[in-house]
């Protein structure tokens, strides 16, 4: 009888110890998420997903992921399908709760052809140009402006990230845009990849936003998932593992930058 209560008892704390399943959503926005059949590519996920799942399988949990389009990410983690998204800025959805601690920090830069002489200066600068942009992201302070000239000098494209990129860059060489707005690590991924180094020129960026997870704010965890969250980067940057998996894809702790 001690012995099968024993059994009994060992079997109930493996069950215990069992990563918990939780369901993100999130897309391909290189170097950041690597995208492969409607997941993350489990070779080489992008340094955002290392993080989420280092800090998340340090609390005991396992994370699956969905890549629906960006709009049906937001949309979804609302409502609660989906415990989390990952990959944003806070102003995509600020209905979601964000934890202190970042995932990236992201540098919207415009580019342009090399013999283009516009620069960005301020917002009624880009009057004078056609931009490109993605369609439902947000880019800080030329939102108004981009959501106001949707029909006019702002073309919006939509789809998966490296194709949206693929075509807005392909536009941009054709000069049926003049401008291309993405974050700086976005671009210099794609072009190094596409062999199109030196093919275009940065003329002018907007300031830096963190990139965030958000967490759904219906459900009643949300709120301790995304302390605990903020408590396991922080240990993650003290232990050095933090930048160990920012190593891998070329990028520098954004809290070690100097001002």
């Amino acid at each position: 009888m001690i012995y099968r209560i024993s059994l009994s008892l060992l079997f109930l704390f493996c069950l215990g110890l069992q990563a918990k399943p939780l369901i993100f959503a999130t897309g391909d926005w290189r170097p950041y998420i690597f995208e492969k059949d409607d997941t993350v590519d489990d070779n080489r996920p992008g340094f955002s997903i290392e993080i989420v799942d280092r800090a998340f399988e340090q609390m005991g949990y396992q994370i699956t992921y969905k890549t629906p389009p960006f709009s049906r990410q937001i949309l979804d983690t609302e409502r609660g399908v989906y415990t989390a998204l990952v990959g944003l800025l806070v102003s995509d959805a600020p209905n979601l709760i964000y934890p202190t601690e970042s995932i990236g920090q992201v540098s919207n830069c415009f580019y342009a052809q090399n013999d283009n002489g516009w620069k960005f200066k301020e917002v009624s600068s880009l009057v004078a140009v056609k931009l490109g942009v993605i369609s439902s992201y947000t880019y800080g302070v030329i939102d108004d402006y981009v959501a106001k000239n949707h029909s006019g000098n702002v073309i919006a494209i939509s789809g998966s990230e490296e194709n949206i990129l693929k075509r807005l860059f392909r536009m941009l060489e054709a000069g049926r845009i003049d401008v291309v707005v993405e974050d700086r690590s976005v671009v210099s991924h794609y072009l190094e990849n596409a062999g199109l180094v030196g093919q275009f020129k940065v003329v002018g960026c907007l300031g830096t936003v963190p990139a965030m997870i958000g967490f759904s704010p219906v459900l009643p965890e949300s709120k301790e998932l995304a302390r605990q969250f903020s408590q396991e980067v922080q240990e993650l940057r003290r232990s050095g593992e933090l930048q160990q998996i920012l190593n891998k894809y070329g990028i520098e702790d954004w809290k070690s930058k100097s001002p």
